[in-house]
């Protein structure tokens, strides 16, 4: 069997495709399907402007289908455009059937390149929005830095770098005194002030452990000078 379908009206496909991907177009979606069931043959099922939810009402449970989503992602005010294929499988495709569609999915693919994210799903639920957003942040890397408003308030910084910073500088000042060694207090600052980054690192807030971090290193500093 061959592995290249049939594209029928290729043009018009390419057309809606480069329509989706137009910053002065609306459309924000397109979608392409087996014709008549044919496996080898591949046709424009259609295109729009109202985004996953209409893209999803288009979807059909008995076919294996190809689409394309254009959304756009905002992060630290800056807008950018994003894209997702979306690879179609029907629950209610036969089994057998989903691998003689299989064989052509490379080629179809290849027509639809390049985007930023890809799903392959039988569920309408995955098409939403959201679930979306998640597959461009996941392949993109900023999933971590784009925080909702419930994660945020949940995330404790500031306590855990408190007690860190504060440790070290009672370590510290029992150096000065006498009452610890300066190796012990040497150890202590190192590991402390690198556990305050992990901290930092760990709870999203990398800047806040980087003054803890400097601070904990300029008394380690201070402390060899003056021994």
């Amino acid at each position: 069997m061959s592995t290249t379908p049939e594209f029928r009206d290729l043009k018009r496909i390419q057309d809606a495709i480069a329509d989706v991907r137009s910053d002065s177009s609306s459309t924000n979606w397109v979608l392409a399907g087996h014709v008549d069931g044919n496996p080898l043959a591949v046709g424009l099922v259609g295109s729009g402007s109202g985004g996953p939810t209409e893209f999803s009402s288009h979807v059909d449970d008995t076919s294996v289908m190809y689409g394309l989503i254009r959304l756009e992602e905002t992060i630290d005010m800056s807008t950018t455009v994003k894209f997702v294929y979306v690879h179609w499988f029907g629950e209610d495709v036969p089994f057998v059937k989903k691998g003689r569609f299989g064989v052509v999915h490379g080629s179809v693919r290849t027509l639809f390149q390049p985007f930023h994210g890809d799903v392959e799903t039988g569920s309408v639920s995955d098409l939403e929005e959201s679930n979306l957003m998640t597959i461009i942040q996941e392949s993109s890397g900023t999933k971590s830095k784009v925080l909702d408003t419930k994660e945020a308030e949940g995330r404790p910084v500031g306590f855990p770098l408190f007690i860190v910073f504060s440790t070290v500088i009672v370590v510290c000042l029992c150096v000065v005194v006498g009452c610890v060694s300066f190796q012990l207090c040497s150890w202590l600052t190192v590991c402390l002030s690198t556990y305050c980054l992990f901290l930092s690192y760990l709870f999203d807030c990398v800047s806040a452990g980087v003054v803890p971090y400097f601070s904990c290193c300029y008394v380690f500093v201070t402390l060899s000078a003056a021994t």
